[in-house]
């Protein structure tokens, strides 16, 4: 894959993103308190914004993670929050991820980054403080074994 070799850079002590380009900008890291760098994946997400590590990446209300560079990949990694708790999967190749859903037409959007947004946490409960009334239907077997 060929993609532009972008960086944005965060700042801690302006707290805000500077972005550069590695062909036609300079970037002197002396001009920065304790920088974080993070890289372009080459990605874009439904409304065409570009995806980059830290991203917090949501599919359409099933899926919620944090766009990583893991090993050769970037990659998102499963984030638990209060909007979505679980997921059917750990973690999944970002290129795989937008490109499955295309033909389903599911909204793939960056949400947010780790600096700027704040992830509600997933409130801890007991599972006995959880009420389900017939959580599925081969519970209803029962009422037929003794006939």
């Amino acid at each position: 894959m060929n993609r532009t070799l972008k960086f944005r850079v965060w700042d801690l002590e302006k707290k805000k993103f500077d972005y550069f380009n590695l062909y036609s900008d300079i970037f002197n890291p002396k001009n920065y308190s304790n920088p974080t760098i993070q890289q372009y994946t080459g990605f874009s997400d439904s409304r065409g914004q570009d995806i980059y590590e830290g991203d917090y990446i949501e599919l359409q209300n099933c899926f919620f993670g944090i766009v990583i560079f893991l090993g050769s990949e970037f990659t998102v990694k499963h984030v638990e929050n209060a909007k979505m708790p679980f997921s059917f999967f750990e973690e999944i190749n970002l290129e795989k991820m937008l490109s499955s859903f295309d033909d389903v037409s599911m909204d793939k959007l960056v949400v947010g980054n780790i600096f700027e947004t704040e992830v509600e946490p997933i409130e801890k409960f007991h599972p006995k403080d959880v009420n389900i009334v017939n959580p599925s239907p081969y519970n209803n077997f029962k009422k037929y074994e003794n006939q």
